[in-house]
């Protein structure tokens, strides 16, 4: 799952300027740790039921509706706009952007929840039936999990790593995007527009592991993140539209009928697209809109949004774990008409009792590194 580090980083809000500092001095933007929450629990939910196997269940169905895949598009399209908006604001403050500095926060951020996902993983290769050969391995050490999955390679419990591939692939590039951009509008639109034309000619003329890798890129969702910092950093006079009462009210419609239903859908090839735009939408308002028609700000969504990088990296593991020490107390539930919540629950109490104690005995020690690499 795409994690930035530039919002609700302790939680405090600014009062009454939107997009402000916080009391500690910290860049802060309201309710993107509302929807990181959402986003998260709706990938894990949906997991329970789409990797019921590693549970030695048999899945409902309700895990194959696409919402996870969906509400991974939502953590694209946030990471676009806030590394986007963080680095439009320090180019504007410093007249320069730190390359250095932005990789050094990015890997104390990004890397050492995923390199203990993948060493407490090691002797799961051994125990569990879905195994894979050290060579596979390798491809996620080098965050090249996206190219595993695309392959029809990855390792079952690790799944969820592609995303985060995915996310140390546009950093690679981004920064340099925007610090050499002199109408960054104008690169993003060329980014997407020139994204989508060669997933159309892959999709039609190869239509396998190269149309499935490059739609994984999803360069598309992160382009679109960044155009909605741009015209929010640009005080667009398009904002008022996107502000308005009725389109919120239309969108977040959209998204319940996609939670409780099956998100909307047209074709494959751009429906990744669709929902991007309504979930920078939504971004744009629950973050910078003064009078958002659904506020995400409550101590819960805000706790929850602060380990959702540790609940989506370790929900399958803690699965995989589970299904294994103790499989009769799942194998009990066959038949049991509570089995999708009692079996989701679990999970989701385990996993965020496991991301609590990762961010608060690892990751938080390691972000106030970060301290050292601001400009």
């Amino acid at each position: 799952m795409p994690e930035s580090d530039f919002s609700s980083i302790d939680g405090n809000p600014v009062d009454p300027e939107i997009g402000g500092k916080n009391s500690t001095g910290k860049f802060y933007l309201p309710g993107l740790d509302g929807l990181r929450a959402l986003a998260a629990s709706a990938v894990l939910a949906w997991h329970v039921d789409r990797f019921a196997p590693l549970l030695g269940l048999q899945p409902l169905g309700y895990g194959r509706t696409n919402l996870a895949e969906t509400a991974v598009t939502l953590f694209f399209v946030l990471s676009g706009y806030l590394i986007t908006l963080l680095l439009l604001r320090e180019k504007a403050e410093n007249g320069f952007i730190s390359i250095k500095n932005f990789y050094a926060r990015r890997i104390l951020r990004i890397w050492p929840p995923y390199y203990t996902i993948l060493l407490i993983s090691i002797p799961m290769l051994h125990f569990l039936p879905h195994t894979a050969n050290w060579k596979i391995y390798t491809l996620y050490t080098f965050m090249l999990s996206n190219v595993a999955y695309a392959l029809g390679i990855g390792i079952i419990f690790l799944f969820p790593l592609w995303s985060v591939a995915v996310e140390e692939q546009f950093y690679l590039v981004w920064p340099w995007v925007v610090s050499n951009s002199k109408n960054l509008v104008r690169t993003l639109v060329y980014i997407g527009t020139t994204y989508f034309a060669v997933k159309v000619g892959l999709r039609f003329f190869e239509n396998d592991v190269i149309y499935k890798l490059w739609r994984l890129t999803a360069f598309d969702s992160l382009a679109i993140g960044g155009l909605a910092a741009c015209l929010y950093s640009q005080g667009h006079r398009c904002l008022s539209i996107l502000y308005s009462s009725w389109l919120q009210a239309t969108l977040w419609l959209l998204l319940a009928g996609g939670v409780l239903f099956r998100p909307i859908t047209l074709t494959s090839l751009v429906d990744a697209e669709i929902h991007s735009l309504i979930y920078a939408v939504l971004i744009i308002n629950v973050s910078t809109n003064p009078r958002p028609l659904i506020r995400l700000e409550n101590r819960l969504l805000k706790t929850v949004g602060k380990l959702s990088y540790g609940l989506y990296l370790y929900h399958l593991p803690v699965m995989a774990f589970l299904g294994w020490i103790c499989p009769a107390l799942f194998l009990s539930l066959n038949g049991h008409p509570a089995r999708a919540f009692i079996t989701t629950t679990t999970i989701y109490s385990t996993s965020l009792a496991v991301a609590a104690g990762s961010y608060f005995l690892m990751e938080k020690r390691v972000l106030n590194l970060r301290t050292h690499f601001r400009n």
